[in-house]
């Protein structure tokens, strides 16, 4: 009988191939979780580790796969006088630095001569990876993903740039549709564009897909109007994700909170799922709308998964499996990150629950 690796399962979903269970996966685990819980991790595996701490808690939790890191560019460092006078240097991100907290502290892209000064008039301040980078990074994904499948990821290009400005700017830029940004769109998109020529450059379709996170909703409502996303987001976005797919590349887009009223543009786009759904999303909606969109995630990790009972959390996880299960494009998983405020042992019910009862 064919064992399927971690790559088969979840690949397959895309493919619409064979597999024997719904597929498992988590965006990430925290430093806190896996130091709280570092002996109920690792004690008693006797599983195959591939001794890498961004992945390691995954495996050993029975995930089968988990976003993974892609090369992206970066830019010299400018420094820029905030509203209070004080002085500070910022990077690629356009973010304030946080001192003593890993909070975002807001965006000081207040303005064009800003932008312009730390990306330059044409991006000639942006230094792209080069292709033998991305071919290292893909080169190490293959070789663990029998053990546990990485699904490498770009920043996106709406959530990026509201916090390199703050959002009050952002939507106020946004609404008098300026001069100010349309240039920051058109510049983020451009090196969104070559990062994405560039890994395929480097490795043509070999590490199967290829996700662009973008939060672009809150718990329960969107952050943007689905008719503006895709006139100022989704042209641009059309163009990169073209690249991807015709190199055989599947591509999906993270988002957290309720993108129910989105999903239309988003398949016209071409994004083939979405990773997410944290808060306001309802399941049978989406699978009884949307039976051809990839839906990865829809675990409460709000309240079931940290404050559940047993029995919550099994009803939870059968609910989950129960809704999507017919329309055979569901990849099982938290809506987020496992953080420390959830205990060990609701996960590996969550996890084991999905394993037994999402068997096809």
């Amino acid at each position: 009988m064919y064992k399927f690796t971690p790559k088969d399962y979840f690949l397959n979903v895309f493919e619409d191939k064979f597999i024997d269970r719904i597929p498992t996966f988590v965006q990430g685990v925290r430093p806190e979780f896996i130091q709280k819980y570092e002996e109920n991790l690792f004690e008693n595996y006797d599983g195959k580790l591939i001794y890498n701490p961004d992945f390691d808690a995954a495996i050993a939790l029975g995930f089968d796969a988990k976003f993974a890191h892609l090369p992206s560019a970066t830019c010299e460092q400018i420094e820029v006088t905030l509203d209070s006078g004080k002085k500070v240097k910022i990077g690629m991100s356009g973010h304030i630095p946080h001192f003593g907290h890993s909070y975002y502290s807001g965006g000081a892209i207040i303005n064009l001569e800003i932008h312009e000064k730390l990306f330059g008039k044409d991006c000639e301040n942006i230094i792209f990876p080069k292709p033998q980078e991305y071919k290292i990074q893909a080169d190490f994904y293959k070789k663990i993903s029998d053990i546990i499948f990485p699904v490498p990821c770009f920043g996106g290009l709406f959530d990026v740039i509201w916090q390199s400005m703050g959002f009050n700017l952002f939507a106020k830029e946004f609404k008098r549709k300026s001069n100010f940004i349309k240039k920051v769109i058109k510049d983020r998109s451009f090196v969104l564009k070559v990062q994405m020529e560039k890994l395929v450059e480097a490795t043509g379709s070999e590490i199967g897909i290829v996700c662009i996170l973008d939060d672009i909703a809150f718990k329960g409502r969107l952050m943007i109007k689905p008719e503006e996303f895709y006139e100022y987001f989704g042209y641009e976005y059309e163009k990169i994700v073209k690249i991807a797919k015709d190199a055989g590349l599947h591509v999906i887009l993270h988002s957290d909170g309720n993108v129910s009223d989105v999903i239309p543009y988003l398949k016209k786009i071409g994004f083939e799922g979405l990773q997410g759904w944290e808060g306001g999303a309802d399941p049978k909606y989406i699978a009884e709308n949307y039976p051809d969109f990839i839906v990865i995630g829809f675990g409460d990790v709000s309240e079931i998964l940290p404050f559940g009972s047993k029995e919550q959390i099994i009803n939870h996880a059968k609910n989950l499996i129960d809704t999507f299960r017919e329309t055979k494009h569901y990849i099982f998983g938290p809506s987020t990150v496992i953080t420390g405020a959830i205990p060990y042992e609701n996960i590996k019910i969550f996890i084991e629950t999905a394993k037994l009862y999402g068997k096809y």
